[in-house]
């Protein structure tokens, strides 16, 4: 458990500070480590962290896997502690372009916070960028403050700003993050 907690810490610092390649090679020696003692330090929510670091590094399968993982665990101990990782399998899946998926998984979800960066690229690949956009800005005005989250929100909406021919919009975005 203690591992566990380390570990799900420090990927979580390092995938807030945008260390991807430090975020993934912590989560090769964990790996490493829970295989040799046959352990599985990570369940529901560091899983999905985890996830988070294999598909920005381009690991998809594995990602997805992980987030299996985590949605079974969720699922089996805490169910109400789920909604980061759908949100984090429905962006995986309009990565994938299997939209519909992504909008079966995200059904009923569109208040919770968490889901809104999913929600906002589902209506960017979708060609509803002024819809992703209205959900970015309403995301950054609640989460007022909060500097990780306003990373997280931001990114997507300068490509939502710039799909919707808002050049300045997208500029002020940059700016911000």
């Amino acid at each position: 458990h203690t591992l566990g907690e380390a570990y799900c810490n420090l990927i979580m610092a390092c995938t807030s500070a945008g260390e991807w390649e430090r975020a993934a090679e912590w989560c090769e020696l964990v790996d490493e480590f829970a295989r040799e003692h046959d352990a599985t330090p990570l369940l529901g929510a560091c899983r999905t962290v985890h996830a988070d670091v294999l598909v920005a590094t381009g690991r998809w399968l594995e990602a997805e896997r992980a987030l299996e993982s985590a949605l079974a665990a969720h699922a089996r101990y805490v169910p109400g502690m789920g909604a980061p990782t759908v949100a984090a399998m429905a962006e995986l899946r309009i990565r994938q372009g299997r939209l519909p998926e992504a909008e079966q998984l995200l059904a009923g979800r569109e208040e919770h916070p968490s889901s809104l960066r999913a929600l906002a690229q589902l209506r960017i690949a979708e060609d509803q960028p002024q819809a992703a956009a209205a959900l970015l800005e309403r995301g950054l005005m609640a989460g007022e403050g909060d500097a990780v989250r306003a990373t997280q929100l931001l990114a997507p909406l300068v490509d939502a700003r710039l799909a919707c021919g808002d050049a300045q919009g997208a500029e002020a975005a940059v700016r911000k993050l």
